[in-house]
């Protein structure tokens, strides 16, 4: 609830200065401010529905902590989906680190681990390469040893 406040608060606190500045000036469109105005009319209803979210799924979250917290079979139950879920999320993610340590080996070509999204040779960036290669492994290797040490936990 207090994010939806918090995004609330900040969408009208921005909305008045725009109000404003929009009725004070009305050939507004042709200065740099032109920028900032689409940059607020896009960041506006953004923030609106992030409250809007936030509400909600705070509200869904109480509701079901409420329900969590007063039963025991729940809070077993809740065990499982949450390690349900955390394996769903780790095949994908251990498959994609197999595929692309396998890319390495057979190919010489790895993605590098930057925003770039490039593939990278170790001959034009060796340091770079290895670094990526041991980031790819670990995670290849990782994930499943933490599904596993879960499963561990949970089912005994």
């Amino acid at each position: 609830m207090r994010y939806a406040f918090f995004c609330l608060k900040w969408a009208v606190a921005l909305a008045i200065p725009l109000g404003l500045l929009l009725s004070l000036r009305p050939g507004i469109e042709a200065s740099w401010t032109s920028i900032f105005l689409v940059s607020l009319y896009i960041g506006l209803p953004i923030g609106f529905g992030m409250a809007v979210l936030a509400c909600i799924g705070f509200t869904i979250g109480g509701v079901f902590a409420g329900w969590l917290e007063s039963s025991e079979d729940a809070q077993r139950i809740w065990l499982r989906v949450k390690f349900v879920l955390l394996t769903l999320i780790a095949l994908p993610v251990t498959a994609f680190a197999i595929y692309c340590l396998w890319r390495g080996f057979a190919e010489h070509r790895i993605l590098a681990l930057s925003r770039s999204g490039t593939l990278i040779s170790p001959e034009s960036h060796p340091l770079f390469f290895w670094v990526s290669f041991c980031g790819w492994a670990w995670l290849a290797v990782g994930m499943p040893v933490h599904v596993y040490r879960r499963a561990k936990a949970i089912f005994g």
